[in-house]
């Protein structure tokens, strides 16, 4: 049953011969950024493969300083260790998290950036992001931007902030005070919608 319908489909019930013909990347396979020996053409990942089979296949020619760097795959870690050299469908260089972003953002633009299905509740947008514009601040951002937007202090960066933040804290505890009995109950009542 399966080989009438590997021959009906003209599907190939063997592997591909990985010889060391560059080729279209495979899809689903991982990508390497691997190093060509110049002399055989043998492709490892690791600097300290490619430095053990030149010191054991190539021993009598001095070992060179750098190697040839190409795209490879393999079909798997036991039978197919080899990797063969391949063509990337897309450029290294893009974050596939970036292009998912930008996926998004056109599905976005293609609705129109209005929600389906039900209305959006204003009480459920955070007033803090509508107050300090953050929509409108990361419109446009790349996903590394963003990240850095978001990323943790390093240890010498804003050394003042701590003591600002302390101070902003202490100023808006004196500030509850002020503010009348019943706008206090209001904050502190839970809002039915998200309970």
């Amino acid at each position: 049953l399966v080989a009438s319908d590997i021959q009906l489909l003209n599907v190939d019930d063997t592997l591909p011969s990985m010889d060391l013909t560059v080729r279209p990347e495979i899809q689903g396979l991982t990508v390497h950024t691997g190093l060509q020996c110049s002399l055989c053409l043998k492709i490892y990942v690791a600097q300290s493969s490619m430095m053990k089979h030149h010191q054991q296949k190539h021993h009598d020619i001095p070992m060179p300083r750098s190697w040839t760097t190409v795209h490879a795959q393999q079909l798997n870690h036991t039978l197919h260790r080899s990797f063969f050299p391949v063509i990337p469908a897309t450029p290294a260089n893009i974050d596939p998290t970036q292009v998912i972003v930008n996926n998004l953002h056109s599905d976005m633009v293609a609705l129109d950036g209005r929600p389906t299905g039900h209305r959006l509740d204003p009480r459920l947008v955070s007033p803090w992001l509508k107050s300090n514009r953050w929509l409108e601040l990361i419109k446009g951002k790349s996903v590394a931007e963003l990240r850095a937007m978001v990323a943790p202090l390093k240890e010498n960066e804003y050394p003042s902030l701590v003591s600002a933040v302390q101070e902003l804290f202490i100023g808006s505890e004196e500030l509850f005070e002020l503010v009348p009995e019943l706008i206090l109950q209001r904050i502190n009542t839970p809002d039915p919608v998200k309970t």
